[in-house]
């Protein structure tokens, strides 16, 4: 990652699996799409020194953007 660079994913995301089956059932149209669990990238991210800040901006997108930490 260049200097001052960021990670940006926006995606359709689930807080748990309570929440993912609940959107599933209620959104069929995702069952044939893999959408992650948001605990999975702290985790991913911290691990190579990354700072992480995790926004949800409607019903199932999240933005989670990774920074290098000060």
């Amino acid at each position: 990652m260049k200097p001052n660079g960021r990670i940006v994913i926006a995606d359709t995301m689930f807080k748990d699996e309570e929440h993912k089956l609940l959107a599933l059932s209620k959104h069929h149209d995702l069952e044939d799409e893999y959408q992650p669990l948001l605990r999975n990238f702290p985790a991913m991210f911290e691990s190579e020194c990354l700072d992480i800040v995790m926004q949800r901006i409607g019903e199932l997108i999240w933005v989670v953007v990774a920074k290098k930490g000060k």
